[in-house]
């Protein structure tokens, strides 16, 4: 799909993850150095987007219920 404002590049989809770790905590209440413990797998977060490949302007989007992205629901992400 062409970028909406540069009309020149291809936006690709940059999906954010995390992960949940476990770290226990010692005697005097710091951070432990013993293995970190993994809890389940990872999650997916709300902060995926779609980035242009030329301008690299971020994008926010919808999607209909086949999974396809709407052309007249992308919008400009505000920057952080």
């Amino acid at each position: 799909m062409k970028c909406p404002k540069c009309k020149d590049g291809e936006l690709s989809l940059y999906k954010v993850t995390e992960k949940v770790y476990r770290i226990p905590l010692t005697s005097k209440n710091t951070l432990s150095k013993r293995k970190i413990h993994t809890m389940g797998s990872e999650y997916d977060t709300t902060m995926d987007y779609l980035e242009c490949s030329k301008c690299k302007s971020e994008f926010e989007y919808e999607l209909d219920e086949k999974g396809k992205v709407l052309k007249d629901l992308l919008w400009e992400r505000e920057s952080s």
